[in-house]
């Protein structure tokens, strides 16, 4: 009897351990639902694509320029303009962006040494005006409102397009010292002696906004 009853106490020991091992499995293994998963995530990167002349700075040279045909009358100053396209700049960009044109170095090109006008006195009677257009033109009259100063910046709407950048430049005969004939002597060694006009000119294209919320 005595036996029976240490059999049956072992018996119910064994029970109850095996009760609470499987409890135990029980609660680590069903005590939350869990779900995994793998992707990829894509970044697509704004574009910024412009194209124009050389590596933003390029040469404008005018020639077969010539002065006013109009005779002095006491009181005005004699001009004629001369109008280029010198570049052309397309774009393509996803964010907003700024153009800047600056006019640099003026050079004049002689076929000859006669000193008789310093350079810098001839650079003087040309003064040169950029214009920025989305269209081409036939005339300075197609450009008026467009100008644009040297170094002045004009902000681009993200898109594309094309700019296309005229130089105006104007030859001015007479000035406040030397008017008349004096200047028509003048602009008339110039015409025997300067073959050309040049300026250096340069452009930047910089980013003005980020993406998104461009």
């Amino acid at each position: 009897m005595t036996q029976k009853r240490k059999l049956v106490s072992k018996l119910f020991v064994a029970v109850v351990v095996l009760t609470l091992v499987s409890c135990c499995f029980l609660a680590s293994t069903f005590a939350r639902y869990t779900s995994g998963g793998s992707g990829t995530g894509t970044v697509n990167v704004a574009t910024w694509a412009i194209s124009g002349p050389g590596e933003g700075e390029f040469n404008a040279t005018f020639d077969q320029l010539s002065p006013s045909m109009d005779e002095y009358d006491n009181s005005n100053h004699r001009t004629h303009s001369t109008l280029k396209l010198v570049a052309t700049i397309t774009y393509d960009i996803d964010v907003n962006g700024i153009l800047k044109l600056t006019v640099g170095e003026e050079t004049i090109t002689k076929t000859t040494a006669d000193d008789t006008y310093a350079d810098e006195v001839i650079k003087g009677l040309f003064d040169i005006q950029l214009y920025l257009s989305n269209a081409e033109a036939s005339s300075i009259a197609d450009l008026t409102g467009k100008e644009v100063a040297s170094d002045a910046e004009t902000a681009v709407t993200a898109g594309k397009g094309t700019y296309y950048v005229y130089a105006v430049v104007t030859w001015t005969s007479d000035d406040d010292t030397v008017n008349g004939e004096a200047a028509d002597a003048r602009d008339t060694w110039v015409g025997a002696n300067v073959t050309s006009v040049g300026y250096k000119l340069s452009y930047t294209f910089v980013q003005n906004s980020e993406a998104p919320n461009a």
